[in-house]
């Protein structure tokens, strides 16, 4: 009895082996089928190589990192593959394949720094290659820097706080109140609205503008405003439609405050009357300039989408702002003191110009002539204006201690610099001769170690 019961429990215990090992293979075999192998190498070799699992922020918990190369076996899916230091990175969507090694190479090039442009506080900039326009911040008025680099101030008839520009002669401005304004070749007129203002700083007006159409939200109403024409062509769910322009249609997200806070909806409405929508939690959105792609920026991911709505490209991101296309295939945004560009052919993203991390890049706009990237940068509560170069256009190394010592507005004059087609320094001298201005600059320049032959020079007497 015993070696009979004895001999059933080495059976069972057999089986139970045999059980496990059979499941073990099975599980392996299905592993080595179902998951696919991910290969990531990088020319960073201090800075790991980091993976992620895409999706939103609450999804995003790091899988690996390893510096130089990684190596991972996962489940069929999109992923995120980063490498970054202090002031560079770059970022990848990659896809994973069952039974399939995917390899993929992250380049992570030295960002630019960002030129100096003007000490001037701007904002709504808009450039070409004969000069750059902005609001100046501190009157509210248009200015404009000239191929010359003379600064101007273009009209004193209207204070604006900001601008939307179809190009470097046509825009819609918008004042303290939320009226809305023309401005053509620095003029500046009332614009026509189907609505009446309720004034107090009203913040329910929203515009933009391409060469052919004006878009003015207002409420939960969309307008499109053509050759003194006004009709109404959409009617959203919230108090404060932003719009954004495209050649033909504008896109349109719903929410309650400013850019920067992410709502709910966004919808395109083209000129004929038809409307596509999205339920995709964003920001801001730009159109392509041929109207055929719309990015859109959330809290954690970026968005590609056709002109339909149909989604074509996600990546991740960590609250993208300023968001402008430099071509069909990619543009640009920035992320506190980095500006980022990213392509849509090869689902990558990359650093291309970084400041120090007290400041934030308050704007991001392309020139016409697609030869620079202009950016509002910000600190201690005061801005300035900057570029960075899209030609590899070379930047003398003086050019950026600019902003080390300019502004100075202390006796017996004011300096200031602009730096368009060369770096000069503007002098405003007030009851004194124009030659203290001079000599308070060479000496200025003396501490720094800079040649002032090295610089073109504005000395103007202010009565």
């Amino acid at each position: 009895m015993l070696r009979r019961y004895g001999g059933s429990v080495k059976t069972k215990i057999l089986y139970l082996i045999g059980a496990c090992v059979l499941v073990t293979c099975m599980f392996v075999v299905y592993e080595s089928f179902s998951k696919g192998t991910l290969a990531v190498t990088s020319n960073e070799k201090q800075n790991p190589i980091v993976l992620t699992q895409f999706g939103d922020e609450n999804k995003k918990r790091i899988l690996k990192q390893s510096a130089g190369s990684l190596s991972a076996h996962l489940k069929p899916g999109k992923y995120t593959v980063s490498v970054g230091g202090q002031f560079n990175a770059t970022s990848k969507t990659v896809f994973v394949v069952a039974r399939k090694t995917t390899h993929y190479s992250l380049f992570l090039a030295k960002p630019v720094d960002f030129e100096p442009v003007s000490d001037a506080s701007a904002t709504s900039v808009v450039a070409d290659s004969s000069g750059v326009t902005f609001i100046d911040t501190s009157t509210g008025y248009l200015s404009r820097i000239s191929a010359q680099n003379t600064l101007t101030t273009l009209n004193t008839s209207v204070g604006l706080r900001a601008a939307k520009w179809a190009n470097s002669t046509f825009g819609i401005g918008q004042d303290v109140d939320g009226k809305l304004y023309t401005i053509m070749n620095g003029a500046v007129q009332p614009l026509s609205v189907p609505f009446n203002y309720s004034g107090d700083g009203d913040n329910s007006v929203n515009f933009s503008v391409n060469s052919s159409h004006v878009y003015v939200a207002y409420g939960e109403d969309v307008y499109i405003v053509q050759d003194g024409a006004q009709r109404k062509i959409f009617t959203g769910t919230s108090s404060n439609e932003r719009v954004y322009a495209g050649p033909d249609s504008v896109a349109i997200i719903a929410g309650s405050s400013g850019e920067g806070e992410v709502t709910s909806g966004l919808a395109v409405a083209d000129t004929s009357g038809h409307k596509f929508y999205s339920t995709r939690d964003v920001a801001l959105a730009a159109w392509s300039p041929d109207g055929k792609h719309l990015a859109a920026l959330g809290q954690s991911q970026g968005y590609v989408f056709d002109e339909h709505l149909h989604e074509t490209r996600s990546f991740s991101l960590n609250d993208g702002v300023n968001l402008v296309w430099l071509n069909n295939t990619s543009f640009a945004y920035s992320q506190g003191s980095q500006l980022w560009v990213y392509d849509t052919q090869s689902q990558a993203a990359h650093v291309i110009a970084a400041g120090s991390s007290d400041k934030s890049i308050d704007e991001v706009v392309v020139d016409t002539s697609n030869n620079y990237i202009y950016a509002v940068i910000s600190s201690d509560n005061a801005s300035s204006l900057y570029r960075v170069g899209l030609r590899g256009q070379k930047v003398q190394s003086f050019t950026y201690q600019l902003p080390d010592f300019l502004p100075d507005n202390t006796s017996p004059c004011s300096l200031h610099y602009v730096n368009f087609t060369a770096p000069t320094i503007i002098g405003y001298a007030s009851g004194t001769s124009l030659d203290s201005c001079r000599t308070k600059s060479d000496s200025i320049l003396s501490i720094y170690g800079i040649s002032p032959k090295s610089f073109q020079y504005s000395l103007q007497e202010l009565n």
